[in-house]
């Protein structure tokens, strides 16, 4: 009887071409909308005003008995000049205590960031410029006018510490959006529920031998497996359009498919404790862009201004944050708690579930 049903509500959501469609593609135009919106905010760039800089000068060069001039010279900017060694700077670096630094060796001035377009190491360029008798007024606009003139080589400083990413706007949106339309998996499900409500079907599962739990995987199981299937096309097609590279694809995809069954067990309950079917679509949609505004997918989690038990509430951010971790770094401390946080809201959820379906297959 269990898989009967299975097969019957595959057979009815696969009848629904344009839901496919919608959930395949609709990911793909709000990721490439907010995305492109957003890549500024994204390319790992800070405020002029948030810069710490590290510097390391040899006992008697120029660079030493003139770079404590250049660095009054932004104070006006606020950017935080501290004296390091060599030996410190990368780590300090790899650690986030600096934004960039520069040491200076016997005929050149080497400088070490993130990223060779930074802020940071502008600023370093900028600084150095200013010491061998460059430019004379340190304000942001006049690095901005700097970036264009011939400069010291940036040497890029690879691998941060574990735990330490930055995504780009593409490989965050086209994660997150991904998460955010897993929440509303159950969107397939409206034609099949809708079809069993006209057809008043529910009420004569009572005189076959199928229970509430049977009929609750029906519509479970075959519901997270297309949502599943249509999310990794998904996947598919924003890998390929933005040229992305994942890192631990199975992390990435025993997420995305927990997230599935999560998101329709949540759904399900909604579709049974609501009789309306498009009143039960408006609070899907509803709780999961509230879950999202504070979960991350509109504005990046590791921007936000809400604290932390404003975020934890809401599976969104768990979510984000370990697929994030995952598919960029490798591995994520989120990953373990992620799972465990959709493993009791689904079965919360199914509980719920298999309890209204039961009400309901007792109502004549």
């Amino acid at each position: 009887m269990l898989w009967v049903g299975i097969k019957n509500n595959f057979k009815l959501m696969l009848r629904n071409k344009f839901i496919i469609f919608l959930m395949i593609i609709s990911p793909i135009i709000v990721s490439a909308a907010v995305s492109s919106a957003f890549e500024a905010m994204l390319q790992g760039d800070y405020k002029a005003e948030d810069l710490v800089i590290g510097y390391c000068a040899e006992e008697g060069s120029l660079l030493e008995e003139h770079v404590e001039k250049a660095i009054e010279e932004f104070e006006q900017a606020s950017v935080e000049f501290i004296k390091i060694n060599s030996e410190s700077g990368r780590n300090m670096l790899a650690n986030g205590d600096l934004d960039a630094y520069f040491i200076e060796h016997d005929s050149s001035v080497e400088i070490f960031a993130n990223s060779e377009d930074s802020i940071a190491a502008h600023m370093c360029q900028y600084c150095i410029s200013s010491v061998y008798g460059g430019a004379r007024n340190a304000t942001y606009e006049a690095v901005l006018e700097y970036m264009d003139k011939d400069k010291p080589s940036v040497n890029i400083v690879e691998g941060k510490m574990e735990g330490m990413f930055a995504p780009g706007s593409k490989e965050y949106y086209g994660l997150a959006e991904l998460v955010y339309f897993l929440f509303a998996s159950v969107l397939f499900l409206a034609f099949p529920v809708n079809s069993e409500r006209k057809n008043r079907i529910t009420g004569r599962y009572k005189t076959s031998p199928a229970n509430s739990i049977m009929i609750y995987l029906s519509k479970l199981i075959p519901c997270a497996i297309t949502s599943f299937a249509c999310t990794l096309i998904t996947a598919v097609i924003i890998t390929v359009m933005f040229d992305l590279a994942w890192k631990n694809i199975p992390s990435v995809l025993c997420l995305m498919a927990m997230l599935a069954i999560t998101g329709t067990a949540f759904g399900i309950v909604v579709l049974y404790a609501i009789k309306n079917l498009a009143a039960s679509i408006i609070v899907i949609f509803t709780t999961v862009w509230v879950w999202g505004f504070f979960g991350g997918s509109f504005e990046p989690y590791m921007m936000q201004s809400f604290t932390d038990s404003q975020r934890w509430w809401t599976p969104i951010y768990f979510s984000n944050r370990a697929l994030m971790e995952c598919a960029i770094n490798g591995s994520s401390d989120y990953f373990v708690p992620c799972l465990a946080y959709l493993f009791i809201m689904t079965t919360i959820c199914a509980v719920l579930g298999v309890f209204l379906m039961k009400r309901q297959m007792e109502v004549k």
